[in-house]
C-alpha cells in the first residue's frame, strides 16, 4: 500500500503539470488555426475587391485612351496649320 501511495503520488507530481502543457499547446493550436482560418477569408475579400478595383482601372484608362484618340483625331482633322500644308502640297503636286 505504501508504494502504491508513492506511485500514486509521483504520478500526480510529474502528471499534472504534462497534461496542463499538453492543454495549452493544443489550445493554442486551435486558436492558430481559427485566426488563421479568418485570416484566409479576410485575405480572400481583399483580393477579390482589389481584382474589382483593378478591372474598374483598367476600364477607365481604356475609355480615356478612347477619348484621347478621338480628340487627336478632331484636332487633326481642324487643325488649320494641318489644312494649309495638305493644301500647299495638294498645289504643289
Amino acid at each position: 500500500m505504501e508504494n502504491l501511495i508513492g506511485l500514486v503520488a509521483v504520478t500526480l507530481i510529474f502528471g499534472i503539470p504534462i497534461v496542463a502543457i499538453f492543454s495549452s499547446h493544443k489550445r493554442r493550436m486551435l486558436e492558430m488555426q481559427l485566426l488563421h482560418g479568418q485570416g484566409t477569408q479576410q485575405n480572400s475579400r481583399e483580393l477579390e475587391a482589389m481584382k474589382v478595383e483593378l478591372r474598374e482601372l483598367r476600364e477607365r484608362v481604356n475609355d480615356q485612351a478612347l477619348v484621347i484618340e478621338d480628340m487627336r483625331a478632331f484636332v487633326r482633322n481642324n487643325n488649320p496649320l494641318q489644312q494649309n500644308a495638305d493644301l500647299q502640297d495638294r498645289l504643289n503636286s
